[in-house]
């Protein structure tokens, strides 16, 4: 078989059969028939041999730089401007994109796709990047993590088993392992962050957390104000804790708005809906613990009537604007780092303030416990804004009536006694009146038989 030998000013010598090479006039080389027409400037003939090989380390290059390239063995495949690593000693990578797995040493089951994607991965197995600079911002050594979209896991370095989804979610979260990021900046966090086991879903929810473990965020801006704060759950748009409360733990939000306010215990507390709510509605009276199996020093000094006595029922309105203030509705940031009162509006949000209700006033219940070294548990003073649980008046309302009870019971018994003993005098008089009677019927026979004598005095003279 004849071959074309062609010789380059660079020192290249190129081999071709004269059989299987066309070059046409427009300057088109055809490769693997002499017959066909070439379309582009390098041609392949479309028969079954019409493969392209390079040897091993071999591959494409565009203006100097590998465009396409399989790292010295089958299971490696790189493909853009310096995708992968040509000195990694693991294999069954893939790297897609400009610099994609660039930093991919020992690593290996890795799949990059994007400019600069795990650019800087470079010991971190099983793991899929996907997105402009997804994982490619520190020196990543953690596996098993899934990251789509720009930015998601920028920072991470030897966090593992994330799930990170949404341009600049998770961003800063370096170490943290087992957590679930989806939305745009959900679970960011800033500077050395190291979340454990969260999970954020919707536009910047757990934004600002660092430290905290263990969280739940469900919804736009959910929980994102927690910091460090762990074991917390939001569920709702801006389901949150107050501006001042970034480290409480063991708090539930639920319901759009819905805000833990600044508590004494830091945490502990369960809010639902927001301050804009007008009725909450169940099928069935909640249930409270109350088994003697989970109780102890008990004592039977509730007071009743002289309690009872001192409330002043009421009606009155409720003043939300006032009530956000003082509950440190969440503080937003802006843009240019200034915080400011929520002002989202929507139909309906102040409807709340044009009802009559009908209640007591927290201060003057407390005030009437004072009085009487009450300490009552239906008065909540855990936050700035004080509250009363209703339900707990039913305790001293028993005992009240309870009190009032016996006095009736006594009253009642008072008056049989005066009734039996007014029953007695009745029945004496009306004995003394039949013996009067009959003495006052002798009384008259002996006066007739007197009457009859002297009559009969009188007729003898």
């Amino acid at each position: 078989m004849k071959k074309l030998i062609l010789t380059t000013g660079f020192g290249f010598v190129v081999l071709f059969s004269t059989a299987q090479i066309k070059v046409h006039s427009d300057k088109q080389v055809m490769f693997g028939s002499t017959s066909a027409t070439p379309t582009y400037l390098i041609d392949l003939y479309g028969g079954t041999d019409n493969d392209v090989n390079t040897g091993a380390s071999n591959g494409y290059r565009i203006n100097s730089n590998y465009v396409l390239r399989n790292n010295n063995n089958v299971t490696d495949i790189f493909v853009g401007v310096n995708a992968g690593n040509s000195t990694m000693s693991n294999h069954y990578n893939t790297a897609v994109g400009n610099y994609a797995g660039n930093g991919i040493s020992t690593g290996s089951l890795v799949c990059t796709y994007g400019y600069k994607a795990g650019y800087t991965n470079t010991s971190g197995n099983y793991s899929t990047l996907i997105g402009t600079y997804s994982g490619g911002g520190a020196t990543l050594t953690g596996g098993y993590n899934t990251f789509l979209g720009y930015g998601t896991g920028y920072n991470t370095t030897s966090g593992v088993n994330n799930v990170i989804i949404g341009h600049n979610a998770g961003y800063n979260n370096q170490s943290g392992p087992g957590n679930t990021f989806c939305g745009y900046e959900a679970g960011k966090g800033s500077g050395t962050s190291s979340l454990d086991y969260n999970s954020f879903f919707g536009m910047q929810a757990g934004y600002a957390t660092t430290t905290g473990d263990f969280n739940v965020a469900v919804g736009k801006s959910a929980g994102a104000t927690v910091t460090t704060g762990s074991n917390n759950t939001f569920l709702g748009y801006n389901a949150d804790i107050c501006s001042s409360c970034s480290t409480y733990t063991n708090s539930t939000a639920i319901g759009n708005g819905a805000v833990v306010p600044s508590n004494i215990n830091s945490g502990n507390y369960v809010r639902i809906g927001n301050s804009s709510v007008q009725t909450s509605w169940v099928q069935v009276d909640w249930t409270i613990g109350s088994d003697k199996r989970i109780k102890n020093n008990i004592k039977h000094n509730v007071p009743g009537i002289a309690f009872i006595k001192m409330l002043k029922p009421a009606t009155f309105h409720y003043d939300i604007h006032s009530q956000n203030s003082l509950m440190g509705y969440p503080s937003k940031t802006d843009s240019a780092g200034n915080n400011s009162i929520d002002t989202s509006f929507w139909q309906g949000k102040y409807d709340i303030e044009k009802t009559q209700f009908t209640g007591f006033v927290a201060q003057e219940v407390d005030s009437a416990a004072q009085v009487l070294g009450f300490n009552f548990s239906g008065i909540d003073k855990s936050s700035e804004v004080m509250g009363l649980r209703y339900s707990s008046f039913v305790v001293p309302l028993v005992k009240a009536v309870q009190e009032q009870q016996i006095i009736i019971d006594n009253l009642t018994a008072e008056v049989s006694s005066l009734k039996i003993g007014g029953q007695k005098t009745i029945q004496s008089n009306n004995a003394g009146q039949d013996t009067m009677a009959e003495e006052i019927k002798q009384l008259k026979k002996e006066i007739n038989a007197l009457k009859a004598k002297l009559n009969a005095i009188e007729k003898t003279k």
